[in-house]
């Protein structure tokens, strides 16, 4: 059975927004190489990294970019 750990990250809001805003940016890639892609097997790899990317989004905290 493989390990799992917590890591809490401390930073600052600065630091916080510009994460966001790679992910944002990680998100519209992600949908354009879907609207792009044929292959099922990739699309399904696609699919969960962008499913990781939302999930990632929905628990940072608000920030102000």
């Amino acid at each position: 059975m493989a390990e799992t750990s917590t890591v809490q990250l401390v930073l600052s809001p600065r630091e916080w927004a510009y994460i966001a805003r790679l992910l944002r940016s990680e998100q519209d890639k992600l949908l354009h190489e879907l609207n792009h892609t044929a292959t099922r097997a990739f699309r399904e790899t696609l699919h969960a990294q962008l499913e990781m990317a939302e999930k990632l989004i929905a628990r940072m905290p608000d920030v102000e970019e």
